[in-house]
């Protein structure tokens, strides 16, 4: 990706008269060009496809010899049966035949394939000895309408031309969702009722789901004559007749029986009005809003890669989190291969690492249906809890389904963790303070956070002699050593965190006095945590203690236990936003530190520990893991990630390699010979190839990462760089707390230009002080603004919604920075990973 960054030195001055919206960089429209990810050459596995979405609808596109694979998924297409597991099925699969090899490797001349996230477009090319291809693909951002826009020229070679052939259908499968010891063995299971007909112009699939859900995918051909036919119950297709060379656009749209009572004249109708309104227009419209979407934040990072793997975190989410479900972890809309999706049910601790810092990114949108899905569950999380024992309050199980069914309450691993519901809330909370949305909090956030903090308040008992609350029996967070403990380190964080917000909000609403006695009463006398002095290593957390007060786990246990569970031991500092740089030096702190120095480098997959050093301003920790992850995790070309730290064991070469657990990392997918072991058998078992797919989760611990080492506000004030490298240059615009916009950059010798600060909802702004002890200067537009400086240097404004301020050192100059990229053109390579793929044909 070449960059160039033009300096000009300018002297702050306030005399300055001009409006100023950045006045440290500027970007311009061609910078995410650079981070196209580009295929030089097929990739025939769906796993490998390019994600193409637009919020609730989308899917991966990929290739066969002849012509392009797709499967078509929907966010909300969820079968709920009444045995059995609720599970995302796909809508179906898209077959577009060219009649010629035209993707065939044995005859590339040339070939590119190109996902550009900056259009949310990919684009396919090749040049064969038969023909010339190019396909684009999209999605319509106002309606749940995909496109393809196909141009065939044959060749010389190919005189007659071809005929070709779009084939639509839906077969379904089982989920194998009961991980792979565990899957059905009826194998007619999840093949639905699915029904392929011709309705005029177009083709229908139809289905309906042993829960009711009906719904229909229709296809239509547009600028080409074709001869649509039923090929059997399942699958239909248009023929199009031999010719020398043709331009087609295929569109394709799903519509269920929760939007419409009539699924296929709905799907139908889509069609039409994408026809009337033109697919150059509906590309137009594409384009704006992604557009619009790229501009609300910015992030310029000194490595490149890390870079391009966060703004693919930001397509993802984008593509995939604006519908009636939140986007589930396991996949999300990029599954491929028919039904089939690990661990069908949702676990929580996977579910909101895909929500983590979307809010700073100033995507707080795309946290609503997370936020939707949860409350209007409510009803099934206070029965739960009433169930439990404790009246008009909610609870979750761990693992859950989003009908609501509490699928873990009598799991030994899971049964007595109560921390889902504090976390859910601890995301409605931020929602509330990076948007000031009031309504929504008075409506939707503080009910739940109330709820959530009833149970706790009813399931705590006092503790006379301690004179302290407690807790009994609880467990961390998927924790299968034991159910029984006492004071949790996880409940004790996440109740003093739940609490505090509990008490912010209320206040704000002016409810509740007599709630917020009781919570302040709890938090005052909450259990200290539990603390190991281990031999060799010094103090650390535990997670609780046992029920006779003795620690848990014992000293000599501690390292077997230390980095499984997610990082329990570090739940005061995210996700609790307790434990930050304002206790830097105490014993707390010192602890945490310890043990995230202590991390090792192959445990990546579900751990927020990269987000837990950056909140301890651990920059290199925080770079360390970050290239883990991608090592480590990053198994797809197109940049998704699976989500276990343990697939090494698939190799046949594991026990050669022993703690070598990057080499064979990545065995399943390319050694063929690999297969899942039967749990407790030992026996070979399934074949991995038709089970490989991504996880949401790292990549999103991976985002919120970045955040938090550019730009952190959750105590109470704004750090710029707080856990950046000193030699990176960067910069970035990030949504802070409180609804400001905060644009910041910092040169290689670590000096901070300065801030920029756009107030969205016009509240005080705090912010730590960039140059410690020096003289700053303050102004808006054409003005000084006044301020206050206190004993922690923290330097607090009242700011008017929409303002725009400025801060600057008083006595150095500033760098106008100016940023820019040429498209990429080749794929880049980070250790054991890479986006993209090399061209080996030429060779």
């Amino acid at each position: 990706m070449k960059k160039s960054l033009l300096f000009f030195v300018t002297f702050i001055s306030l005399s300055i008269t001009a409006k100023i919206q950045n006045s440290l960089f500027s970007v311009e429209d061609n910078y995410l060009s650079g981070h196209d990810i580009v295929y030089l050459e097929p990739d025939y596995n769906g796993y490998n496809g390019f994600p193409l979405g637009n919020g609730d609808l989308g899917g991966m596109l990929w290739l066969t010899n002849h012509g392009i694979e797709m499967q078509v998924n929907k966010i909300d297409l969820y079968d709920i049966p009444e045995k059995g597991r609720m599970t995302l099925r796909s809508a179906g699969q898209l077959n577009v035949d060219f009649g010629i090899p035209c993707f065939d490797y044995l005859y590339l001349k040339n070939f590119e394939a190109r996902l550009s996230l900056r259009h949310a477009l990919a684009t396919i090319e090749s040049k064969t000895p038969f023909s010339n291809v190019r396909v684009e693909s999209w999605l319509d951002v106002g309606s749940n309408v995909w496109v393809l826009d196909c141009e065939v020229s044959n060749t010389e070679s190919s005189s007659t031309g071809s005929a070709m052939d779009v084939t639509l259908g839906r077969w379904g499968s089982r989920d194998f969702g009961g991980w792979y010891g565990g899957y059905s063995k009826d194998v007619s299971e999840g093949l639905g009722l699915a029904k392929a007909q011709v309705w005029k112009r177009d083709i229908l699939v139809t289905d309906t789901f042993s829960g009711g859900l009906s719904f229909c995918m229709a296809c239509r051909i547009l600028k080409s004559e074709t001869v649509p036919s039923v090929l059997n119950d399942r699958t239909a297709s248009f023929h199009i007749g031999t010719c020398k060379s043709s331009h087609f656009q295929i569109l394709i749209s799903v519509v269920t029986s929760r939007e419409d009572k009539t699924p296929a004249m709905a799907a139908v109708s889509l069609l039409d009005k994408a026809e009337q309104k033109g697919i150059d227009r509906i590309k137009e419209e594409h384009l704006s809003w992604w557009n619009s979407f790229w501009k609300r934040s910015f992030v310029h990072l000194a490595d490149d890669y890390l870079e391009n793997i966060y703004y693919l975190r930001r397509y993802l989410m984008a593509s995939s989190s604006r519908g009636q479900y939140l986007a589930p972890f396991n996949g999300s809309l990029w599954v491929w291969n028919h039904d089939i999706r690990q661990w069908v049910t949702p676990h929580h601790w996977n579910t909101q690492e895909s929500y983590w810092g979307l809010a700073p990114e100033n995507d707080c949108d795309l946290i609503k249906p997370y936020i939707k899905t949860y409350a209007r569950l409510m009803p099934q999380a206070e029965a739960y809890a009433a169930a439990r024992g404790v009246k008009n309050a909610i609870l979750w199980t761990e693992a859950h389904d989003f009908s609501g069914r509490m699928v873990s309450a009598e799991w030994n691993n899971m049964v007595n963790n109560f921390t889902p519901a504090s976390q859910m809330a601890a995301i409605f909370w931020d929602y509330y303070e990076y948007t000031g949305d009031k309504k929504c909090l008075t409506d939707t956030i503080y009910p739940f956070m109330k709820k959530t903090a009833e149970f706790y308040l009813q399931y705590l008992k006092w503790d006379t002699a301690k004179n302290e609350y407690s807790i009994y029996p609880s467990q961390p967070y998927e924790h299968e050593y034991n159910n029984g403990l006492k004071n949790c380190i996880t409940d004790r964080y996440m109740i003093e965190s739940l609490f505090k917000n509990c008490m912010k909000a209320a206040e704000i609403l002016g409810k509740d006095r007599e709630k917020i006695k009781q919570w302040k009463h709890v938090v005052e006398h909450l259990w200290e945590p539990p603390i190991l002095e281990v031999p060799g290593v010094g103090e650390m957390f535990g997670m609780a203690f046992k029920p006779d007060g003795s620690l848990y786990p014992s000293p000599q246990n501690y390292g077997k236990m230390q980095f499984y569970h997610f990082d329990a031991h570090t739940t005061a500092v995210f996700p609790a936003n307790l434990l930050g740089l304002d206790q830097k030096g105490s014993r707390y702190f010192t602890i945490a530190e310890r043990i995230a120095l202590r991390h090792p480098p192959y445990r990546n997959a579900i751990t927020p520990g990269a987000i837990v050093s950056a909140r301890l301003g651990l920059a290199d920790k925080v770079v360390e893991r970050l290239h883990n992850m991608v090592a480590y995790l990053q198994h797809f070309n197109q940049g998704l990630f699976y989500n276990l730290d343990h697939w090494n064991n698939l190799s046949r070469y594991s026990s050669l390699l022993g703690e070598d657990k990057l080499t064979d990392q990545r065995d399943y997918i390319f050694d063929e010979r690999t297969r899942y072991n039967k749990p407790g058998t030992g026996n070979s078992g399934l074949w991995t190839y038709p089970f490989v797919q991504c996880g949401m989760e790292t990549i999103g611990i991976f985002g919120t990462a970045v955040n938090e080492m550019l730009l952190q506000s959750h105590e109470n004030k704004i750090r710029l760089f707080p856990a950046t490298p000193k030699d990176w240059a960067t910069a970035f615009t990030l949504l802070a707390r409180g609804g400001f916009r905060v644009s910041a950059c910092k040169n290689k010798e670590g000096f901070i230009a300065g801030a920029d600060i756009e107030s969205e909802l016009g509240n005080v702004c705090r912010i730590q002080n960039p140059w410690p002890k020096q003289k700053v200067i303050l102004f808006s537009e054409d003005h000084s603004v006044p301020f206050t400086l206190d004993k922690q240097d923290v330097i607090s404004f009242k700011t008017r919604k929409g303002g725009r301020y400025m801060l600057r050192n008083a006595t150095q100059t500033m760098e106008i920075l100016e940023f820019k990229a040429e498209p990429n053109s080749k794929p880049k390579h980070c250790s054991e990973a890479i986006l993209g793929k090399e061209c080996s044909f030429r060779q």
